[in-house]
């Protein structure tokens, strides 16, 4: 084996070293600290109800709140797990994989692999992830979307395989609105970014497929996350979403 692959092979062992503790340490905050919020028990209610009636409940459960979080928690109850267990196993899994674009990220902006590692060590174990983890709400199933696309853009505005990375941008931002509105900033976040496919020659040419690509990936998002089953149309919950507001504000005193 040649010394190239033997330090890979070396820094995969240690990240997945580095993922197993970060899930030992949020199993074992959990088993200490159980936590139970009003939105968490919410969400339990909506995943129950879903597991109870099927697809046909998600329009009067989620009039406007983005549905991914609670579809993946509704599945995991198909495999047997109860919606609180399902919930919270949504959360912890997408704790422990938002370290591997953490490390790539930090890998990249400072130029070394320690840095990766240094990166995702500080996420492993920074508190605020670690109780996200242990809570039934959206925030890291989101905070996983947001350090995809994040990474991805680090690698588009670097010109590393940068048509492949703003492919992921406009893929993972439409993921990332399934599960929070403020995904919509994310996807802003990589059209921003466009305009550093100009500084490498052939400009147009670049910028061309840096903007096929990311459209492409917008697209594909959205058609893959409409074809699982029972998973609603965010259009439609996001337009329930600002008829709501519209009311209130009609409504609202002065």
């Amino acid at each position: 084996m040649s010394p190239v692959r033997k330090e890979k092979l070396l820094n995969l062992c240690v990240l997945i070293a580095t993922m197993l503790g970060a899930l030992a340490l949020r199993l074992t905050y959990l088993a200490l600290h159980p936590l139970e919020t009003r939105d968490g028990i919410g969400y339990v209610r909506f995943i129950e109800k879903l597991h109870a009636e099927g697809a046909a409940a998600f329009p009067d459960l989620l009039q406007t709140q983005p549905p991914l979080f609670v579809w993946l928690s509704w599945k995991l109850t198909d495999c047997g797990l109860d919606a609180a267990t399902a919930a919270v196993s949504v959360n912890i899994a997408a704790g422990v994989l938002l370290l591997i674009p953490v490390y790539f990220a930090g890998k990249r902006l400072f130029g070394e692999v320690k840095y990766g590692f240094m990166s995702s060590g500080i996420a492993a174990v920074m508190p605020l992830l670690v109780r996200f983890s242990c809570e039934r709400l959206r925030e890291s199933l989101y905070l996983l979307c947001a350090a995809i696309v994040l990474c991805c853009w680090l690698y588009a505005v670097t010109r590393v395989c940068a048509k492949r990375n703003f492919f992921f941008c406009g893929l993972f931002g439409v993921v990332a609105v399934f599960c929070r509105y403020e995904g919509l900033e994310l996807l802003l976040l990589g059209a921003f970014a466009l305009p550093s496919a100009l500084l490498a020659k052939p400009r147009l040419k670049n910028f061309f497929f840096a903007l096929l690509a990311f459209s492409v990936g917008v697209f594909v998002g959205y058609f893959v996350m409409r074809s699982l089953p029972g998973m609603p149309d965010i259009f439609v919950i996001f337009y329930n979403r600002v008829k709501i507001f519209c009311l209130v504000q009609q409504f609202k005193p002065f």
